[in-house]
């Protein structure tokens, strides 16, 4: 008998199996399980001797030649607990995978069981906490939260990390973008934390107008978190001494 996608003949191996995926900025992050030997009553019948990873754009590898060969591992479950990564990649093209385990003798597996796809995209922080906004004086508003956490890890594999909170402080609602053209007032922080206890004043509002305040945490790909959890409204005034 002769297994499918074989080269140099004989019986080819399994496929692999639990591949596991994450996808973070221009990268694609898999691990996987070699197969086994095939062995009857003590004589082996094909042994593994390597797996081939090819990509491909558009649509999903027709044989071991169709594509781009991104890895050819020689160690068998070197990728079984710790993930292989294939970056360079663009953000938001679907790239289509399949594995190709081969044997000793050239015997390569084809099996749809070895396919899988993915597409990279960069990954958000997390959102800020205890935002407190309070009059600061003649047409101020301070502003202080804690940052989230430094990076974002799934499984071991490191997906965003923390670069700076862009503060928008906005009239009549509440900025979209980090960039948004209509702010009366921006500021970045690259300190984490840095407005955890030291408030950051926003300075040039109205007296007595309620401004929609923004913070958008940023990773270091550029990506921002614009959950709405990371909103709130507060009034610009001056401070008014209660008693002499």
């Amino acid at each position: 008998p002769y297994g499918s996608g074989t080269s140099g003949g004989g019986i080819a191996l399994p496929a692999v199996s639990d591949i596991q995926t994450l996808a973070a900025a221009g990268k694609v992050y898999v691990k996987w399980t070699d197969p086994d030997d095939i062995v009857v009553d003590g004589s082996p019948l094909a042994s593994w001797a390597g797996t081939l990873l090819v990509r491909k754009a558009g649509s999903a590898p027709m044989n071991r030649r169709d594509g781009t060969v991104v890895l050819d591992s020689k160690t068998r479950n070197a990728y079984q607990n710790s993930y292989f990564c294939d970056s360079g990649l663009t953000d938001g093209v679907e790239y289509f995978y399949k594995f190709f385990p081969y044997t000793t003798s050239n015997a390569y597996t084809d099996s749809a069981a070895d396919a899988f796809s993915a597409t990279p995209n960069p990954v958000a922080v997390g959102d800020v906490s205890g935002i407190t906004l309070a009059a600061a004086g003649n047409g101020k508003l301070s502003v202080m939260w804690t940052d989230p956490d430094a990076t974002i890890v799934n499984d071991g594999v490191t997906l965003a990390t923390w670069a700076s909170t862009v503060v928008v402080v906005k009239e009549g609602r509440y900025a979209v973008s980090p960039t948004d053209p209509d702010a009366a007032f921006t500021y970045t922080s690259t300190t984490r934390n840095g407005h955890a206890a030291a408030p950051l004043v926003a300075t040039g509002l109205k007296n007595g107008t309620t401004y929609y305040v923004s913070l958008f945490p940023m990773s270091t790909d550029g990506s921002a978190n614009t959950n709405t959890a990371n909103r709130k409204t507060g009034v610009a005034n001056k401070i008014t001494i209660s008693t002499t």
